[in-house]
């Protein structure tokens, strides 16, 4: 049987939760990133905001369920700042 449910592009989904997290930074922070780029995969959601008050090095661990994240943020090679959306 063929699978009829709608699924919206990717990117648009991506574009979504980029804004939606900008907005909640800007409202919780009262300043939110000028840029922000999402990933998502199979397992895991991944927004990188830039011009914000966040450094490079970020680390979360949670114990129910028993799961860790570290996230480094790279220079691009021929060291641009800039990041598309």
């Amino acid at each position: 049987m063929a699978d009829t449910r709608h699924h919206p592009p990717a990117h648009s989904v991506n574009a979504a939760i980029s804004n939606a997290v900008v907005r909640l930074l800007a409202d919780y922070t009262s300043r939110g990133p000028t840029k922000a780029r999402t990933h998502v995969s199979e397992d895991f959601i991944a927004v990188v905001v830039q011009d914000t008050f966040t450094n490079a090095f970020l680390s979360d661990n949670h114990a129910d369920p028993d799961v860790a994240v570290e996230c480094f943020v790279l220079t691009p090679q021929d060291g641009a700042t800039s990041m598309a959306n």
